[in-house]
């Protein structure tokens, strides 16, 4: 495994402060263990192995730490022939070993860059390798202007441009978890979104809200 830099840029990320004390753990010990490509195995009992590794973790907590790391775009989930990949996006470390056991993300949400001035002449086509995969399971919303069902198109283009400002992609999972935080207090998606815009949130959780509330 490649000697991995944790960047001090992190403590100002607003993705990493708005996630459990869990989840950054997680997510620090993703970096350690994905490969150069930024790619790891989604795999619920390799993750518990690999990042927990001599801890008994409960499956569900695992999926529940994912759930957050991706509704801040810190990671992001693919899947390949019926299994699930982990792939970190802006990657931001030194690469040695290019190719990866483990198959591309689509390219819609592949944001690393490889220059060909490391790559040997068999490796130049690893960034587009263009075998598609079968089953996709992470799609972007942006690239669809239909709002989700109960948001206002108004709401939803803020929420599109809000998100983009935060250079913060917008999957299905993302926005699925903010419904879920949103139904926890007895808010709908659309009032969600909108405080999320008003608030300059890159994320949406319930317990912000509810402390604000008055009694």
């Amino acid at each position: 495994m490649s000697d991995r830099i944790i960047r001090d840029e992190i403590l100002t990320s607003e993705r990493y402060w708005l996630i459990s004390n869990e989840a950054k753990l997680l997510y620090i010990h993703l970096i350690l263990n994905v490969d150069d490509t930024a790619r790891f195995s989604g795999k619920n009992f390799t993750l518990r192995a690999s990042c927990f590794p001599g801890q008994l973790m409960d499956p569900v907590q695992m999926e529940r730490m994912l759930d957050e790391l991706q509704s801040q775009d810190l990671i992001r989930l693919y899947t390949v022939e019926q299994e699930r990949y982990v792939f970190i996006p802006r990657f931001k470390q030194r690469l040695r070993f290019i190719n990866s056991k483990f198959p591309p993300p689509p390219n819609e949400i592949n944001d690393l860059e490889i220059k060909k001035s490391v790559l040997s002449p068999s490796q130049d086509n690893l960034k587009t390798d263009s075998r598609p995969p079968k089953l996709r399971e992470v799609k972007r919303r942006e690239e669809n202007t239909t709002p989700p069902d109960g948001v206002s198109q108004s709401v939803w283009n803020d929420f599109v441009r809000h998100r983009k400002a935060k250079k913060a992609s917008i999957t299905e999972t993302a926005v699925q978890g903010i419904e879920r935080e949103a139904k926890k207090a007895n808010m709908n998606l659309n009032d969600a979104l909108q405080e999320i815009c008003a608030r300059g949130w890159t994320g949406f959780k319930a317990e912000w809200v509810i402390d604000k509330q008055p009694k």
